[in-house]
């Protein structure tokens, strides 16, 4: 399988991994928090965790 996260990476970085993710032949968990740990980011748009999922419709918007 395909293992998605596990390294630093900002908003833009974590959106784009997500949606990678989302792809159904995906089946292993993905780690993408590290953008909360970022004190300045570049993306204007907040992504959101929610019941500890990334908000997907956050990330398209990036």
């Amino acid at each position: 399988g395909i293992m998605v996260g596990s390294q630093a990476g900002s908003a833009i970085g974590t959106a784009r991994a997500a949606l990678f993710a989302a792809r159904p032949e995906i089946a292993h968990p993905s780690e993408l928090s590290f953008f909360l740990k970022l004190k300045e980011d570049i993306c204007t748009t907040a992504l959101r965790i929610v019941d500890g999922e990334l908000a997907l419709a956050d990330a398209a918007a990036l």
